[in-house]
């Protein structure tokens, strides 16, 4: 039965549509997509056509390290190209086009979307996904954000970090971040300073210095895969007598806006200020400058190999949001930041 209720949105989640085959990174590519044991044997328990049946058969394979879990218990199996097994040439999944979308895995059916009923109800899509920044970045007005009734596919939501406050506290300090957050007189990080002071919090820095962004990246690219791919143009563009030209973010027409827009989403879309358990505001905010720093760092290095173009920026933009909003990012990348306030 779907869940019918009034929600909070961003005012471009109704019009939001996933782009399928026209998508240039699609959301099955790389990820350690993983299945519950139930989800599991439903999927490949599908009657469907033999073509579908030869690649469910090679689709999935044991989760490991951890070991498998009724909640973790299979994991996409990609092939050479890193792509899933189900998806045809055309980019579109065979599973969605032949059985319809009741019967792909419950992960393929949400994400982008980021479903929340608590502390109170919310929907929005990832920033890490290209059609989500196309559609942020397609005019220069600031976001907002309606409230109306959705119908959500009737499953089991996750309780976020945030079901810890009440509506009430959450609420405020949400929108009077999304309030200074908009305020175009101000640069991006002028923007996140206020909004410490705001809440009290104090950082040495609100625009992330180059060699801390750096050590950041060196950091979570042990770990991150999405980051990986992004080292080429990294090691090009950083590395000592780099004859790459230089490429300044803060000399493109529109970027205060973009990364206005891009932050806001990301901030509504993490809840905050309760992105992780026991956090504080502190340990938010510096989240979020390090996502700022680190974006800097990345795209910059990005545009200045490939060229500037908005399809570059999304690229980039969406590679770095698949780790910053799917991993344990703030709680490692605001850990760096205060340990450097620390020693200075």
């Amino acid at each position: 039965m779907p869940y019918r209720h009034s929600f909070t949105f961003p005012e471009y989640y109704t019009e939001f549509v996933c782009k399928c085959g026209h998508c240039r990174a699609t959301c099955c590519h790389g990820w350690g997509i993983a299945l519950s044991q139930d989800e599991y044997f439903r999927v490949t328990g599908t009657d469907c056509s033999p073509e579908l049946r030869r690649r469910l058969d090679v689709a999935f394979r044991p989760a490991t390290n951890p070991a498998p879990t009724p909640e973790r218990y299979a994991l996409i199996s990609y092939n050479w190209l890193g792509q899933c097994p189900i998806q045809t040439e055309d980019g579109l999944c065979l599973l969605h086009r032949e059985c319809g979308e009741g019967a792909i895995p419950e992960i393929c059916r949400r994400y982008p979307r980021c479903v929340r009923t608590a502390p109170v109800h919310e929907c929005c899509t990832s920033t890490a996904c290209e059609r989500t920044l196309e559609l942020l970045w397609r005019d220069d007005f600031p976001l907002r954000f309606n409230v109306g009734e959705l119908e959500i596919f009737d499953e089991d939501f996750d309780i976020p970090a945030a079901a810890s406050l009440t509506a009430e506290k959450y609420n405020s300090m949400r929108m009077m971040t999304f309030t200074v957050m908009s305020d175009r007189t101000k640069s991006v990080d002028e923007r996140l300073e206020t909004v410490a002071e705001a809440f009290g919090a104090a950082l040495p820095y609100y625009d992330m210095p180059t060699e801390c962004a750096a050590a950041l990246y060196e950091k979570l690219c042990r770990t991150s895969e999405s980051l990986n791919e992004l080292a080429e143009e990294c090691e090009a563009y950083y590395k000592d007598g780099s004859m790459v030209s230089r490429f300044d973010l803060d000399m493109v027409d529109k970027m205060n806006i973009y990364l206005e827009k891009m932050m806001i989403n990301h901030i509504f879309y993490k809840a905050f200020p309760r992105s992780f358990a026991n956090s504080t505001v502190t340990q938010e905010i510096a989240a979020l400058v390090a996502v700022r720093g680190l974006h800097r760092y990345v795209s910059e290095a990005y545009l200045a190999v490939h060229g500037w173009s908005l399809d570059n920026f999304v690229d980039v933009t969406a590679k770095l949001f698949r780790m910053i909003e799917h991993s344990l990012f703030d709680e490692v990348a605001s850990g760096f930041v205060l340990k450097l306030a620390a020693k200075e």
